[in-house]
């Protein structure tokens, strides 16, 4: 049986669980979060498939009749998002920059829209 989760509340939920102060560079935080070695082809797999997920969200909200203006905010902060898995947030102290990146500053305006996309 498939079960259905909503993609929204997903990744705003992913969000939260790595919103994590440490002094650790965001590959090393990240892998160690997902019990995977940093740069191993899970790794890559992982960090994929999240940014996927991100763009998914995106073009299933566009495709929706939502305000426009909703739909603008919740694509900036999709891309916020995206950028805490980039080469310069896997690069960087997680606390600097992928931290702020997925923060309740943008995790929040991605659990508004949950449900909308469904």
């Amino acid at each position: 049986m498939t079960e259905y989760t909503d993609l929204a509340l997903d990744i705003a939920e992913l969000c939260d669980r790595l919103n994590v102060q440490t002094g650790e560079p965001g590959d090393v935080f990240l892998a160690n979060a997902f019990a995977v070695e940093a740069w191993s082809s899970e790794f890559f797999q992982i960090i994929f498939s999240i940014i996927n997920r991100t763009i998914a969200l995106e073009a299933l909200l566009k495709s929706t009749r939502a305000n426009q203006a909703v739909l603008d905010g919740a694509s900036a902060h999709l891309a916020q998002v995206r950028l805490a898995f980039d080469k310069s947030s896997l690069a960087s102290n997680w606390a600097n920059r992928g931290r702020n990146l997925i923060g309740p500053a943008h995790s929040s305006p991605i659990y508004a829209v949950g449900g909308v996309a469904s």
